[in-house]
């Protein structure tokens, strides 16, 4: 009876840690970084978090929904673009280095994505709806209009 009930409860704790995504939602990770905005570090740590969800959801829209998928990706554009000029003006990195650095880390980023986005449509039939990569989706789109008002002026 005992060796059920350690099994028993193994497994539901390995079924709780297999339905954890990779990354944390991006709400919890800047609620626990409050000062991020001042850091350019934890800063374009946001952004490009933000670009690799883009480029996510563009990915996963591109057949289907081609129109949807412009649309990220031309904000994915705007993302890594302002995070590479967060690293030239605050940081001192050279162009080149700036946008190697920003496209490395939202690649890695967007791999994340890609496997817990598989993870979950298999489990549930959707890739973004009911995990952090949808709730980080709506909290990106907010901050993506706003670089993008910026951007204009």
């Amino acid at each position: 009876m005992k060796k059920f009930l350690v099994i028993m409860v193994l497994s539901l704790l390995w079924c709780n840690f297999s339905n954890a995504g990779s990354m944390i939602p991006l709400k919890t990770y800047v609620k626990n970084n409050s000062e991020y905005l001042d850091d350019p570090i934890t800063y374009t740590y946001v952004i490009n978090r933000c670009a690799a969800n883009h480029l996510y959801a563009a990915a996963i829209n591109h057949k289907k929904y081609p129109k949807t998928a412009a649309v990220f990706l031309k904000s994915y554009a705007v993302l890594v673009t302002f995070s590479t000029n967060i690293l030239v003006r605050k940081l001192n990195y050279t162009k080149e280095d700036a946008d190697e650095k920003t496209k490395n880390e939202s690649d890695k980023m967007f791999d994340l994505y890609s496997k817990d986005g598989d993870e979950s449509y298999v489990r549930t039939g959707t890739y973004m709806m009911n995990n952090y990569i949808g709730e980080d989706g709506a909290y990106c789109k907010g901050f993506a209009d706003l670089i993008n008002e910026l951007f204009k002026k």
